[in-house]
């Protein structure tokens, strides 16, 4: 893996436009990036195949050249094939493959992560999550005001009284 996904994945949040434009695009090229490991780790593993078939022969032709007695059996080939070092670096090969198919499968899955947690943001940007607050003129937002406004907001607009009770309005015509 050439680029480090990492990067790829992160979100700059005073950024969204950039990254729902680039969200794509890296999604592309990772899913290329592991179609590439499959189609790598497949290919190791028919080099894994041969390489067993080719040692299993080489033991049947001549035993005694790995140790063992004339017709061995199949446990005993498959025992003496697993140790042959053609077979061992073969499967370190494959089993590194493997490895990188699944990371990449991950990274994936991430980017899938990436493209709800983009439309959540951008959910949060458009009902103005990280917007200004309106306090009295000159004065900062203090954090009694912003409890105030969410007490507010959560009420639908009803204002609670210093007992906590809501403070019914008027009806119309009464």
């Amino acid at each position: 893996m050439s680029r480090n996904y990492h990067n790829d994945l992160s979100i700059d949040q005073d950024d969204l436009n950039r990254c729902w434009i680039e969200q794509p695009i890296l999604y592309m090229e990772w899913s290329e990036k592991w179609a590439d490991a499959c189609k790598e780790r497949d290919q190791f593993k028919e080099q894994l195949e041969l390489a067993k078939a080719d040692a299993v022969r080489a033991v049947k032709k001549d035993p005694k050249k790995f140790g063992i007695a004339d017709n061995p059996t199949v446990q005993i080939i498959d025992a003496t094939v697993s140790k042959h070092k053609k077979v061992m670096a073969a499967a370190d090969k494959y089993n590194d493959a493997v490895h990188n198919a699944r990371v990449l499968d991950l990274v994936r899955t991430a980017f899938e992560h990436r493209r709800r947690a983009l439309q959540g943001l951008t959910q949060l940007w458009t009902t103005n999550y990280w917007g200004s607050i309106d306090t009295p003129e000159g004065q900062p937002a203090t954090s009694q005001h912003l409890r105030d406004k969410m007490k507010e907001s959560a009420s639908g607009g009803r204002k609670l009284n210093k007992s906590k009770k809501l403070i019914r309005r008027p009806k119309n015509g009464s």
